[in-house]
């Protein structure tokens, strides 16, 4: 079900071939902002394009593995560039939480394609990444609880910020 700690994706090779056909099938990746996917976009089907095209080229599962960990980082990467930087400009640091935190090729894949900037597991910042979305949620909370807008337009494509939830007392 995934890699653990990115040891199959070391002992893997990057393949040119699938590289550019994930370019060529992945039309989400140079999508402008506001956007957020996961298994919708990145799901069953896509994984069946994936596979289907590396048998017929031969590309075995752990090149295969080791080119979509690369692409993953890449397309963080090229969003980060492109919708980002020019605006904030380039990170001082990245953190990483969720699964890919403790992917050591993901990890090491950040820091070459960022320019050898630190990176870091949100467990190494002190958030421990099995309470993070609770840690959210309690944030979001407290903002509604202050008036304080907590949604994110220029993520979100909301036209305004606004105050999320609603207080409902017994």
């Amino acid at each position: 079900p995934f890699d653990v700690n990115g040891e199959t994706a070391f002992k893997g090779q990057l393949s040119d071939e699938l590289l550019k056909y994930l370019l060529k099938i992945d039309s989400y990746i140079n999508m402008p902002p506001p956007k957020s996917t996961g298994r919708e976009f990145y799901g069953k089907d896509f994984y069946l394009k994936i596979k289907k095209f590396a048998n017929n080229k031969n590309i075995s599962p752990v090149d295969m593995i080791h080119t979509l960990s690369f692409y993953t980082v890449m397309a963080i990467q090229t969003n980060y560039s492109s919708f980002v930087a020019p605006k904030y400009g380039m990170p001082d640091m990245v953190v990483v939480s969720g699964g890919g935190a403790f992917n050591r090729f993901m990890l090491e894949q950040l820091q070459i394609q960022f320019g050898n900037i630190p990176v870091y597991n949100s467990e190494e910042m002190g958030v421990n990444s099995e309470f993070k979305e609770a840690i959210g949620f309690a944030i979001l909370g407290w903002s509604t609880l202050l008036g304080k807008p907590s949604n994110v337009p220029g993520v979100t494509g909301a036209k305004k910020a606004t105050v999320l939830g609603k207080i409902c007392l017994p």
